[in-house]
């Protein structure tokens, strides 16, 4: 073997940074030079330019993705891109999401590019939605065609967007039919260019698709996005004791589901007051302490969820600040982002 001189050194290591720089996820194995992986910075790019990297070099694999996902982070107030920018980088760097999963809606003009450039500025991958909301109108085919424009003509979106949700409970809130909803989801994704890396679905309770009798709605989704709040279970006492609950609906999605599909409990949290929503039970909780219980339970089931198919189940603490949904926040406010109370869950086991 010649030996090396230390230009020749140089110019070695160079070409390898060159190149794990260019192919970011064909280290997605080691689960750090891919996009999200909390180890993995996504390199700086013009406005209105993509990153240099092949699609399906990009992104973590789902199998590899479990646990701790990120927050539910609600849009209402519409949020400028600062704003969100502000908000994302501390859900990153300070809890370790890997994920942002919207909430609620904002019509303003523009406001689903502003995310996308936020949440890739963070280091953050977005499951974004469609939000149908509780007036039972059709303001959801607006945000659907502002979505689609955005997934579609955005150059960053593909590099940002893993999943599409239609809807947030439309089932239970009685907005669809199971049966309009998977021709809707359907039709979504054939209508989306990138669906080899963004993912299709609904995000919705075990409950609403029995209420429904809307079982056979699973079948059209690409992957399960739950809702879990077991503050609403008509036994419910403190967090700390809401594992059954919480066991019997993912149990439920995993075997309507035949094993085959990944799952995430896109909502699951527990509030700190009852100020927006009364409990189902008179021995149920409302305080900080089962808040905090509450996912501290589920930090410590990380490797029972670990098990769960392709790979685990993910979760997004439902929500990131308090003042947009009054007791359900994980920080105080929007404006003042202190934590509200001590939260540090696993991304991995």
């Amino acid at each position: 073997m010649s030996k090396m001189t230390p230009r020749s050194i140089l110019t070695a290591v160079l070409a390898v940074a060159i190149s794990v720089n260019l192919v970011a996820g064909q280290a997605a194995a080691c689960g750090t030079a891919c996009f999200p992986s909390l180890a993995f910075t996504p390199p700086t790019v013009a406005s209105g330019s993509a990153p240099n990297v092949n699609l399906d070099s990009w992104w973590c694999t789902r199998s590899s993705e479990y646990a701790f996902m990120g927050f539910s982070y609600d849009i209402t107030a519409c949020p400028s891109y600062d704003e969100m920018l502000r908000h994302f980088k501390d859900q990153r760097k300070t809890y370790g999401a890997r994920y942002v999963r919207q909430y609620s809606a904002c019509d303003t003009t523009g406001h689903t590019d502003n995310m996308v450039k936020a949440a890739y500025n963070a280091g953050l991958g977005l499951f974004a939605m469609v939000w149908w909301g509780f007036d039972n109108n059709d303001a959801y085919k607006t945000r659907l065609a502002a979505w689609l424009k955005t997934i579609n003509t955005n150059p960053l979106a593909p590099y940002v967007v893993r999943s599409f949700a239609v809807g947030s409970e439309p089932l239970y809130d009685g907005a669809i039919t199971y049966t309009a909803l998977g021709t809707l989801i359907d039709q979504t994704r054939a209508n989306i260019t990138s669906t080899d890396t963004i993912q299709v679905t609904t995000s919705e309770m075990a409950y609403g698709y029995v209420k429904r009798n809307g079982t056979a709605l699973l079948a059209h989704e690409d992957h399960i996005e739950g809702h879990i709040l077991p503050f609403f279970s008509k036994t419910a006492t403190t967090g700390d004791q809401a594992w059954a609950d919480v066991w019997a609906d993912i149990d439920w999605f995993r075997d309507q589901t035949s094993r085959a599909k990944k799952i995430y409990l896109s909502q699951t949290g527990w509030p700190s007051t009852a100020e927006v929503w009364a409990p189902n039970s008179p021995t149920a909780d409302p305080s900080l302490a089962s808040e905090q219980a509450y996912y501290e339970l589920l930090n410590s089931k990380c490797e029972v969820l670990k098990t769960f198919p392709l790979g685990g189940l993910g979760w997004f603490a439902h929500l990131y600040a308090d003042n947009t949904l009054p007791g359900w926040g994980v920080v105080n406010s929007t404006t003042k982002t202190t934590p509200k109370i001590s939260f540090g869950a696993r991304t991995s086991c």
